[in-house]
């Protein structure tokens, strides 16, 4: 509304209280969660999607971009329950924790897998998420790897044609 974004700002401090809140509620889950069984595959990796989401906001947010340079201070990388010590990290270590949850996130997630309709974690966003951090990074051929392989042999098939209502379409949209 004012076009000016300082740390002091309430929608700024809410976004930090509340990333931080969703990262310790997917480490409480990634804790609590093994692989035996393939719904708790599909959820435990859903969690490492949702801690590497929520510090990749807070990195775009709360720090300077990857391209400025990787050893700029980043934010805080809460990996695990333990909050015992709490240090800055830099931007490259949160990036390259991010990227580690992605892979696991993918590891674990099956492109087969569905709870529910839409508005679950599924394997194809991890992708994208991870597409998207190797676009930051400037690692062009690791995000034109990630997103081929979203797209597959048919990209045209698994987007939509008329972009006009791809939105108020969502939950029936295959691109959604």
């Amino acid at each position: 509304a004012t076009y000016t974004d300082g740390a002091e700002s309430a929608n700024s401090g809410y976004m930090w209280v509340i990333c931080y809140k969703l990262i310790y509620a997917a480490n409480a889950n990634i804790s609590g969660l093994d692989e035996e069984s393939e719904s708790s595959r599909q959820l435990l990796g859903e969690n490492y999607f949702l801690r590497a989401y929520f510090h990749f906001t807070l990195c775009n947010l709360f720090a300077k971009p990857y391209s400025f340079g990787a050893d700029n201070p980043g934010v805080v990388l809460r990996i695990g329950t333990d909050y015992s010590q709490t240090r800055r990290s830099t931007v490259g270590e949160c990036y390259d924790a991010i990227e580690a949850d992605l892979l696991e996130a993918i590891r674990l997630m099956s492109p087969d897998a569905r709870r529910g309709d839409n508005g679950y974690v599924r394997k194809e966003a991890a992708q994208a998420l991870l597409g998207r951090l190797y676009l930051y990074k400037g690692e062009w051929q690791k995000c034109v790897d990630v997103c081929s392989e979203i797209l597959g042999d048919d990209p045209l098939g698994k987007l939509e044609t008329e972009v006009t209502s791809l939105y108020s379409n969502a939950p029936s949209s295959k691109e959604v």
